[in-house]
Order: structure tokens, then C-alpha cells, then sequence
């Protein structure tokens, strides 16, 4: 890469107008060093978070039926249930 170009390594959403604005100029190499060390620490966080839920699920199947019981108190969430 020359002149400052950046590979697109990382994409998973479209920048505001304004942060882009914000990112033109010198977006140094160690700059984009730490900010593509940081989107991927989010997207591991992201597939963590993924994974626990989808256990969290699993492990509620067997009791199913009194969470659906418990939800239908008003206040209370799938979530708090």
C-alpha cells in the first residue's frame, strides 16, 4: 500500500460521513494498527457474546415451560425470567 492507501480488512459496517470526514488525513500505520486491533477484539467480544447466548438458550430448553409461564408476569422479561 503507498501513499496512505488502507486495505479494507475490516468492513462489517458503513462509516458516518462525518467520522470519515473525521479519519481523512493522517490516519497514521500505527493508528490503523490499534483501530483494526480494536474491531477485532469487538468482533471476538461480538462471537463470544454469540456463543454464550446460543448456551444460555440450550441450557434453558429443559425449563421452557416455566419460563414461558414466568414472562407472562408483567415486568418480567425473557431476559429476568
Amino acid at each position: 500500500m503507498q501513499g496512505g492507501e488502507r486495505g479494507e480488512e475490516h468492513r462489517a459496517f458503513e462509516l458516518p460521513p462525518l467520522l470519515t470526514r473525521a479519519l481523512t488525513g493522517s490516519f497514521s500505520e500505527h493508528l490503523a494498527f490499534m483501530v483494526a486491533s480494536m474491531l477485532r477484539a469487538i468482533d471476538e467480544a461480538d462471537a463470544r457474546i454469540t456463543r454464550l447466548n446460543e448456551e444460555i438458550n440450550r441450557q434453558l430448553l429443559p425449563l421452557r415451560a416455566q419460563v414461558e409461564l414466568l414472562i407472562t408476569i408483567p415486568g418480567i422479561s425473557l431476559t429476568l425470567a
